[in-house]
């Protein structure tokens, strides 16, 4: 079957990063600080929520309880009411830039991956941590390569993204590593 182009949706100042579709309802964010809400049957944008300070990477939409996620290199994660346009928390906790975002269906748990190399899990009514961040072990913890391990996995400098290497045994670390966690915990959230 062969798909068609149906609309474009027009009204970000700057790259497009992300979207994400729930429910009827679009939603982008991207390099112009902002997220757009767009009704999928109309391409009407909705809804226009800024506040981060700086260019954004991920969003999610909770379709059931009419909420967003967004985060961005502000190295925050926002959680937005769409009815009313307002935040509803801003999760700080990130040592460095957020790059995704996901969060549960009902609405009640938003995970983050970040350029800090954590994985973190939010509780969205609270604003706060739902337990410990997850994360590679640190370079002076982390097992020497060998038989089945992977090497010591250094953080990465604040000057550089982080980049996917290959350890010895040729497992995959790093950002991409990160990225992978996110959409697993997140389709564990969503089954949940």
């Amino acid at each position: 079957q062969r798909l068609t182009h149906d609309r474009t949706l027009e009204g970000h100042e700057g790259v497009v990063r992300r979207v994400a579709m729930s429910k009827g309802r679009i939603v982008s964010c991207g390099q112009d600080k902002t997220v757009r809400v767009w009704e999928l049957g109309t391409g009407r944008c909705e809804r226009m929520l800024s506040g981060h300070e700086e260019d954004m990477r991920g969003v999610a939409i909770s379709g059931s309880k009419g909420l967003v996620a967004s985060c961005g290199f502000d190295k925050t994660v926002r959680v937005w009411d769409v009815a009313s346009g307002s935040v509803v928390a801003v999760m700080e906790g990130h040592t460095d830039k957020v790059f995704g975002v996901a969060m549960s269906e009902g609405g009640t748990t938003v995970v983050s991956c970040s350029w800090d190399m954590t994985v973190r899990i939010w509780d969205v009514e609270s604003g706060r941590e739902a337990g410990p961040a997850l994360a590679p072990p640190s370079a002076e913890k982390a097992p020497t390569a060998g038989k089945g391990q992977a090497g010591p996995v250094a953080p990465p400098s604040a000057e550089k993204a982080p980049t996917a290497g290959k350890a010895e045994t040729g497992s995959l670390v790093g950002a991409d590593s990160i990225q992978a966690t996110v959409g697993s915990v997140a389709t564990s959230l969503i089954i949940m």
